[in-house]
């Protein structure tokens, strides 16, 4: 009797254990499914967003190269415009540059023409004594009672063109135009002078600078000579006459009030 009572609660117990493993089971059933459902539902959503993102990827990709290739052209533009400019300005510079040129060998060659006028001239004096013309009389006009001073030179031109201005009635005086002449006796000559006269192809550099002090200290008129042939200085007095009156300006201009050219001084 009490074997039976005991195998009952056995097998009421049995029972209710295996009713509880079976609601586990199927509890664990239901949120296995929940769990699948879930994870496919997730699934779908990332499957989605990448299908909808990839357009937008793309298009950030291209608009990626794009840019990069716009900003890649726009450096090449820029490179290619610098390139283009400096260009320009070297060929501006340049152009500039023989123009320039141009210019000095015109009035080089202007002076050249004046000279070797004035040259003939000379030579035509020499051998007619009577020869006069109109450069005759515009060195009659720019040297008569004028006193010339004349600094550096060559010795072998000095006579001819101390007779030029005696010619035509002007006093003339000479200096050696070195810096190691005696003291004062190059200032006291300055102050003589209503004209000094120097070739610069004749005369070094530190002396002209002493020079132009002097005469301009002084207020004399000097004069660069391009060369120091008897042309140079003929043609350089061989202008109109009234810039030949002009005094005590220390002016670099020539009688006639424009200079021959000087390659080295102006």
């Amino acid at each position: 009797m009490r074997t039976s009572a005991v195998s009952w609660r056995w097998s009421g117990d049995n029972a209710e254990l295996r009713e509880k493993l079976d609601r586990q089971q199927l509890r664990s059933q239901e949120l296995m499914e929940e769990r699948d459902r879930q994870i496919a539902a997730l699934r779908r959503e990332l499957i989605e967003a990448t299908a909808a993102a990839a357009p937008e990827r793309q298009d950030r990709v291209e608009e990626t190269d794009r840019a990069e290739k716009a900003a890649a052209l726009i450096a090449l533009q820029t490179a290619r415009r610098e390139r283009a400019e400096q260009t320009a300005a070297a060929a501006q510079a340049e152009a500039a540059q023989l123009a320039e040129t141009l210019e000095h060998l015109r009035r080089h060659t202007q002076a050249l023409g004046r000279e070797l006028g004035a040259a003939e001239l000379q030579l035509r004096i020499n051998a007619d004594d009577g020869g006069r013309n109109d450069q005759s009389a515009q060195l009659d006009a720019q040297l008569q009672g004028r006193r010339i001073l004349y600094v550096g030179g060559r010795p072998s031109t000095y006579p001819a063109i101390r007779d030029l201005v005696l010619r035509h009635g002007g006093e003339f005086r000479r200096h050696g135009g070195g810096l190691e002449d005696r003291a004062g006796l190059l200032a006291a000559a300055v102050s003589w002078a209503h004209v000094v006269v120097f070739p610069v192809d004749c005369i070094d550099h530190e002396s002209v600078d002493n020079l132009k002090r002097l005469c301009t200290r002084q207020q004399v008129r000097y004069m660069p000579l391009r060369s120091a042939g008897i042309g140079c200085f003929a043609a350089a007095f061989s202008g109109p006459a009234e810039g030949a009156q002009a005094q005590g300006e220390g002016r670099e201009d020539g009688p006639s009030g424009t200079s021959p050219i000087c390659p080295r001084h102006g």
